[in-house]
């Protein structure tokens, strides 16, 4: 065997390797996002149940309401969670004194009263005359 097939086994190998241990962390991460979303809920309920004797509401409205809410199509919400993350993440920038927000994965740039007053071009801000 030449040293040049014995090394593209070996990558093979570690390549296989690798593979296996990025499925193994996507099974333990799942794990752990099923159990952090089982806790998060009970204590939206334990907090909303608090929230309903302080203020005198009625709890099963507010759990109809703020409690999550389970769908039945996953994958589509899924899809929308995603979704949601790409469209709510926004830089906050500082110009000349003035405060702007940046959707980079659209190039655009906000004022504070969310209208568009410009762009982003490579890694420079250009606004709008």
């Amino acid at each position: 065997m030449s040293a040049k097939s014995k090394l593209s086994k070996k990558i093979k190998k570690l390549g296989e390797v690798l593979e296996e241990n990025f499925k193994t962390e996507n099974l333990i991460l799942a794990e752990i996002k099923k159990e952090y979303d089982k806790r998060l809920q009970k204590e939206i309920l334990k907090t909303l149940q608090q929230i309903a004797i302080g203020e005198e509401l009625n709890y099963d409205e507010l759990k109809q309401k703020y409690g999550k809410k389970k769908s039945k199509n996953k994958k589509k919400e899924t899809l929308q969670d995603n979704n949601n993350e790409k469209n709510d993440i926004l830089d906050c920038i500082n110009l000349d004194g003035n405060t702007y927000w940046v959707n980079r994965s659209e190039g655009l740039i906000y004022n504070e009263e969310t209208k568009i007053i410009g762009k982003v071009e490579g890694n420079n801000y250009v606004l709008n005359s």
